[in-house]
C-alpha cells in the first residue's frame, strides 16, 4: 500500500449543512450515517498533511466502493486519498456555473444538487 503524492485533481466530499457531527449517532444533512460513513468523514476531517495510514485506508476503502472510483488503478486512487477534502454547503450555495472550467470533483453524501434542471441525490449505501 503506497500512497504516491502525485495527483492532478482535487476531490471534495460534500454534505448539506445543518447536520452536526458529535458521534456515530449524529446526523449528516438530517439523516443518520452508517458507522462506515462516519469513519470516512472523520478521516476526511483530518487535514491531508496530518493523515495517518489508518485514515488513508478508511478513505481508500470508502472511495473504492463508489462505482466512479472503483475502476481507477489502485495507485491512482491511493494518490487521490492524499488530497481528498470534506466540505459542507448551505442550501442554494452555487458550487460552479455552466461554462466554468471544473477545478475539482464532487462526491455528494447528503443533500441534492441541480445540474441543467435535473436533481441528483447521493446513492444509498
Amino acid at each position: 500500500m503506497e500512497y504516491d503524492n502525485h495527483h492532478n485533481s482535487d476531490l471534495l466530499v460534500m454534505t448539506a449543512a445543518g447536520g452536526h457531527r458529535i458521534g456515530p449517532a449524529a446526523t449528516v444533512g438530517g439523516r443518520n450515517p452508517s458507522y462506515t460513513e462516519f469513519r470516512f468523514i472523520e478521516a476526511l476531517k483530518v487535514s491531508p498533511q496530518f493523515r495517518k495510514l489508518q485514515d488513508l485506508e478508511i478513505i481508500y476503502e470508502y472511495l473504492n466502493d463508489i462505482p466512479a472510483f472503483s475502476r481507477l488503478k489502485e495507485s491512482a486512487l491511493r494518490s487521490l486519498c492524499l488530497s481528498v477534502r470534506y466540505q459542507t454547503a448551505l442550501a442554494n450555495d452555487i458550487l460552479f456555473c455552466g461554462g466554468e472550467l471544473a477545478s475539482c470533483w464532487y462526491v455528494l453524501l447528503s443533500g441534492a444538487v441541480f445540474i441543467h434542471g435535473s436533481m441528483y441525490l447521493p446513492r444509498s449505501r
